[in-house]
């Protein structure tokens, strides 16, 4: 088990110090203890699942631990979960993710970072929503084929125009 100190921030905004725990192998478990009586525990496929679910239990208490697993734009990749997830990317707005964004997830964060699980999910699935049109529209691929349909369409096809209006090519 590593153990480490971090801080939790109530809605209130005091803030105390907390003791984490966590397991360094499957099963992936974390353990908070509040000086103040309360532990709370997590289990999951990985640490952010396990975070996750102590977040939950904190939120109740109306309280948010205060690391970069519990930062709005942090989320592990496939690859990280499939290694406990003991990372997380920070996500960028405007860019892609580059290797200077992984964090540690138990890593500390500064109390006005943190967010709501609920928050953080909201800002994920938005955040992958706008990225898949980003992409759609940066890739160079996308461009040259609607360019492609616009003008002529791919040399030796023809067009065929479907019922509902689609333009399609065949050989």
């Amino acid at each position: 088990m590593t153990i480490i100190d971090l801080q939790v921030v109530s809605t209130s905004g005091e803030t105390r110090n907390v003791r984490v725990s966590h397991s360094e192998e499957p099963p992936w478990t974390l353990l908070v203890v509040d000086p103040q009586g309360r532990d709370y525990r997590g289990r999951g496929q990985d640490l952010y699942e396990a975070l996750r679910q102590v977040r939950e239990e904190m939120e109740a208490d109306s309280l948010m631990l205060c690391c970069n697993g519990a930062r709005k734009n942090a989320h592990p990749s496939p690859s990280m979960s499939a290694a406990g997830a003991d990372f997380v990317y920070l996500m960028p707005a405007y860019r892609l993710l580059t290797l200077r964004d992984i964090f540690p997830l138990l890593g500390p964060a500064p109390p006005g970072s943190v967010v709501s699980v609920r928050e953080q999910s909201n800002y994920y699935r938005a955040k992958l929503m706008s990225r898949k049109y980003l992409i759609q529209w940066c890739n160079p691929v996308s461009w040259v084929k609607v360019l492609e349909a616009a003008l002529k369409g791919p040399r030796n096809w023809q067009p065929e125009i479907s019922q509902d209006g689609v333009l399609t090519w065949h050989c």
